[in-house]
């Protein structure tokens, strides 16, 4: 009777039954959807040979657009009309032809219609071919119809195409959300490594670029399985195929700090049929975080495969980040980098791929911040004035096998990780000095295998991922601070905190999927299971600290299920629907700070439905909606306190717990590439329901303590994000309106008091390009961002931060072998409201072997930045101080 009331209770959750009620709406009609089609052939009507890429539209009584296509290389076309309205003609154009129109109704399916070539008298104009495209699934985007003159890698071209978004760490989105694969003539040479490709692959050596909708990497289920991200693949220029391609770059420059700049990079490339290659090594000391291109990117999988995620830091040592400047800005540092990616593919469906990298860098950076902690009895300011020095080193290896064709996929990866990390901080805490040293490492060690056997009418799976890490962590304090807490009210020389994090994960499951009727019917069984095991110790003057501030548990976890899944696909309709029946089971064993068992065990329905409709060639329609369980985390099970940093510290409710997660979300996308409009809007909601509150407070000075205790509360998160995309053909005009909403809304013991806490975040983004003139372009952005916390307790007012980023980049073309360009940045927020200019240029020299650029950066010598931030319990300010004024010549050779 319990589960039929949890049932009815989700049901009648406002946003899930809404949401199941539209559903059911459009499934009445999904069998009955009916349509018509159209198929023949175009070619030329004097030589008879076929044309390609030739538009084909079918158009109503009035001339509107119905539905589109392209003919392929045999110049066949097929068009089907998705609409309820009757189409009245057929209309062929093509660059060079006359344009011909045909009445639908009389249009007999396999008949070969001629266009004859027209002439054209054009004084100074030059004519270039449709710079979109779009065929079925693909959309196609010639790079030289978006390509400006200052454009380098095909990163920076990918910013100004329509649809596509490149966020600041190289992450690539499609209607807002990240790809899946990144090809490079159709071959997976980057797997989710893909930022090195995309920051260093020159622009003029793409030709196209082509986004591959609703992709599904495994050839096996494609047609089978719900999906609804794209991938990215680029067609390189013939010239640039079948041959080795070498890049140098060698730049040496000066600034106010007696160090000599540099930045240099070697780069060989090599794509063919069988084999390709990306290999670099790349050093500079000039800001730039060439760390962020061998990161790994998010790739949301079209099947439910499991992906480990690296357990974060234990103890952050990070630099402090400003939202509104590039790191370049601040950052001194001194990187190498070194990457070789190779991918041997003997035929069609088999690839061996190979990727080695390695990293060390030094960085350091200094910065003022003042951190206020708003408690209900107190306001808190912590003022730090800070030093920063790190150094990193890892060393990071990965091996794939797959064969991927229509019968069968098989693919095993065995990737593993070596990362040591220190850092040091001097500080200067309200005035008194103190820093801090840390040491973190990190192991990892993983193996991936799947197996999928595909039949006519059968699909049969076996998945399995076992997992390693080590996570040794140490930091000291010195001198030692929280001398009443720690050491009796005597002052003392050092505390020191160790932690480490061991962890071994395997995952598995099986499943068969048949079709019957039109649906596909996928019977999935699985399991994992996590043994975790931590432990602290804290020290004073090499003294451990009392039992309060030790720790030592391990927790097993086990996640059991059967999912019984729906999936049916037609031209309209791609629909998923599942009903994991989960098994979790929880066992927590503390030895410190004190002896104890626990265990926890939950049985769960978690259904999931996945909804894409298409309304017609243009407009399609998304809906998600899932039940979700939030399993145990070691990392907030330690009952005893540990310091994360020398002003935090954290201690948790050591038994586990099971929490839950309700999301909604609803979307349109609308895709018009004739005339270049893309536009998406999604909406949702999530609610959690949570078993533990977090409480804060505040111990000696500034010490901020974070614990969690037994009281369950719901949180909810709902907003809103959009974003419109336009190219036009006048100027290669490109503009882009990005828009986003959160509230967030939670609970949280201040001072042992409830506390309701509401978080709203609004945002705004403009994007543009344009070439008015051969000899001159422009580029700009503008951003703005309002932050407002509130919480209801009547000592606490609301507080809010406001912040602006303009970006204006002009570029002029001198001559066919010189090129100049200013960037300039403005930025302001509510502390500083007196505006930020930044300003660079450069002047480049370009000859058909080498190029050479002179650059001088931060022309004004601006010598600080301020930011404003806000959450739930805090504000602060930052002010880095910045790079000064910088020249740096630099040479490019490319053969």
């Amino acid at each position: 009777m319990k589960r039929v009331n949890f049932f009815l209770t989700y049901w009648e959750t406002g946003s899930m039954k809404h949401f199941g009620i539209f559903c059911l709406i459009f499934f009445r009609h999904m069998v009955a959807a009916a349509q018509t089609g159209y198929t023949g052939k175009v070619a030329d009507g004097q030589n008879k040979k076929p044309l390609e890429a030739v538009a084909v539209s079918l158009l109503a009584a009035d001339s509107t657009i119905m539905s589109y296509s392209y003919t392929d290389s045999n110049g066949h076309f097929e068009i089907i009309n998705r609409g309820t309205r009757t189409a009245e003609f057929l209309s062929f154009t093509y660059m060079g032809y006359r344009k011909v129109l045909l009445p639908a109704r009389s249009f007999k399916n396999g008949t070969t219609v001629e266009l004859e070539e027209t002439t054209y008298k054009i004084k100074e104009v030059k004519i270039t071919g449709q710079r979109i495209r779009k065929e079925k699934d693909t959309i196609t985007y010639t790079v030289s119809g978006f390509r400006m003159p200052q454009d380098r890698t095909i990163e920076d071209v990918l910013k100004k195409i329509p649809g596509i978004e490149v966020t600041a760490n190289g992450t690539i989105r499609f209607h807002d959300k990240p790809i899946n694969r990144f090809y490079i003539e159709g071959m997976n040479l980057m797997e989710d490594k893909y930022a090195l490709a995309s920051k260093n692959i020159p622009a003029d050596m793409v030709k196209e670029v082509q986004v591959l909708q609703s992709h599904q990497p495994i050839a096996a289920l494609r047609g089978k399985t719900f999906s609804d991200h794209a991938a990215l693949n680029l067609t390189l220029e013939d010239s640039h195929k079948n041959k080795l391609i070498k890049l140098i770059d060698a730049g040496i420059g000066a600034g106010n700090d007696p160090d000599v700049l540099w930045d240099n990079r070697l780069l060989g490339m090599l794509f063919g049929r069988r084999k390709q290659n990306l290999s670099m090594y790349k050093n500079n000391n000039t800001g730039k975080d060439i760390a962020a291109e061998i990161l790994p990117l998010g790739q949301s999988g079209v099947i439910d495969i499991s992906r480990d995620e690296e357990d974060a830091e234990l103890f952050p040592v990070s630099i402090s980040q400003n939202k509104e400047a590039d790191p370049s800005r601040y950052l001194f540092n001194d990187a190498h980098l070194g990457a070789i990616n190779h991918l041997y593919k003997p035929d069609k469906t088999n690839d061996i791929r190979l990727q080695l990298s390695f990293l060390h860098q030094k960085e350091r950076a200094e910065y003022r911040s003042g951190t206020t902690y708003f408690y209900p009895s107190q306001t808190i300011t912590v003022d730090e004035r800070e030093q920063y020095n790190g150094q990193e080193n890892r060393a990071e290896g990965e091996f794939t096998y797959q064969l991927n064709d229509s019968a069968l996929f098989l693919k095993n990866k065995i990737k593993g990780l070596l990362g040591l990390h220190k850092s040091s901080l001097n500080l200067w805490v309200n005035d008194e000095k103190t820093g801090q040293r840390t040491h973190p490492q990190r192991k990892f060690l993983h193996n991936h295998f799947e197996l999928v056997k595909n039949t006519r009418r059968h699909s049969f799976s076996i998945y399995s991922a076992n997992s390693y890490r080590d996570l040794p962590q140490h930091f000291t304090v010195e001198p030692g601070l929280y001398e009443e807490l720690l050491n009796q009210n005597n002052p003392y020389g050092k505390f020191a905190q160790d932690a480490r994090l061991q962890s071994f994960q395997s995952d598995a499951y099986t499943y068969f999927q048949h079709k019957i009727a039109g649906w596909y019917l996928k019977y999935k069984a699985g399991i994992s299971y996590a043994r975790k095991k931590m432990s602290s110790a804290l020290s004073i003057n090499d003294t451990p600290a009392g039992d309060e501030y030790h720790n030592d548990l391990t927790l097993k976890t086990l996640h059991a299920y059967i999912e019984p899944r729906l999936n049916f696909k037609n031209d309209f309709w791609d629909v998923q629907f599942s009903i994991p029946l989960s098994f979790y089971h929880a066992g927590l064993r503390t030895e410190r700070p004190q002896s104890e068992q626990s265990r926890k065990n939950l049985f769960l329905p978690a259904p999931s439905l996945n909804v894409k409709y298409e309304f017609s060639p243009y407009l399609t329609l998304i809906g998600r909606s899932s039940l979700s369980c939030i399993q145990p985390d070691i990392l907030k099970l330690y009952g005893g306190y540990m310091f994360t940093s020398y002003r935090s510290a954290f201690a948790f409710h050591s038994k586990p717990v099971f929490d839950k997660s309700y999301y909604n979300s609803i979307g349109v996308r609308f895709v018009q590439p004739l005339t270049g409009f893309f536009a998406s809007l999604t909406g949702f909601y999530t609610l959690n329901k949570q078993e533990l509150i977090y409480g804060y407070r505040n111990k000696e000075k500034y010490l901020s303590v974070t614990e969690t205790y037994d009281r369950p509360h719901t949180n909810h998160l709902y907003g809103v994000n959009g974003k419109l995309s336009k190219t036009f053909a006048w100027s290669k005009l490109y503009t882009s309106v990005g828009m986003s909403y959160s509230n967030k809304k939670d609970k949280m013991l201040l001072e042992e008091r409830m506390a309701n806490s509401t978080m709203q975040v609004y945002s705004l983004r403009f994007d543009f390009s344009l070439r008015p003139v051969r000899s001159l372009s422009f580029e700009g952005s503008s951003s703005a961002i309002h932050t407002l916390s509130q919480l209801d307790l009547p000592e606490n007012g609301a507080v809010k931060a406001w912040s602006f980023h303009h970006t204006i980049d002009l570029n002029i073309v001198f001559s066919q072998h010189w090129k100049g360009r200013v960037t300039q940045e403005i930025s302001h927020n509510n502390r500083n409201r007196k505006a930020t200019y930044f300003a660079d240029a450069s002047l480049l020299f370009s000859h058909r072997l080498f190029e050479i650029e002179f650059a001088v950066n931060n022309l004004l010598n601006h010598s600080t930045l301020n930011h404003t931030y806000i959450d739930h319990l805090t504000q602060r300010y930052s002010a880095n101080t910045l790079r000064p004024r910088e020249c740096l010549i630099k040479a490019m050779f490319s053969f």
